[in-house]
C-alpha cells in the first residue's frame, strides 16, 4: 500500500469486501500470505480476526521472501446456499 494511504482505513475495506465475496462464493475461509517482516500488515490482519497459521507455512530458499499464513473463517452468507 503507497505510504499516504497507510491508516486511512482501506486496507480493513478490502479485507472485509474480500471477506464478504468469499463468504457470497460459498467460501468456508480467507486465506493470506505476507511478508514474515511486514508488521504492519500482520497487526491488521489481527485486528480483524485472522489467525497466523504456521503450519501451513513453508521454508523458502533464498532470496525468496518468508511468507507467514494468516486465515479467517468466514459464515455463510445470509441467504446463500453452502455450496453456491
Amino acid at each position: 500500500m503507497l505510504p499516504e494511504a497507510r491508516r486511512s482505513g482501506l486496507g480493513r475495506r478490502l479485507l472485509d469486501e474480500s471477506a464478504r465475496i468469499a463468504a457470497d462464493r460459498g467460501a468456508e475461509r480467507v486465506v493470506l500470505d505476507t511478508a514474515v517482516d511486514n508488521e504492519p500488515s500482520q497487526r491488521l490482519y489481527r485486528r480483524l480476526g485472522y489467525v497466523r497459521r504456521p503450519e501451513r507455512e513453508k521454508e523458502r530458499p533464498a532470496p525468496k521472501v518468508q511468507l507467514v499464513v494468516y486465515t479467517l473463517d468466514v459464515p455463510p452468507a445470509a441467504g446463500g446456499s453452502p455450496h453456491g
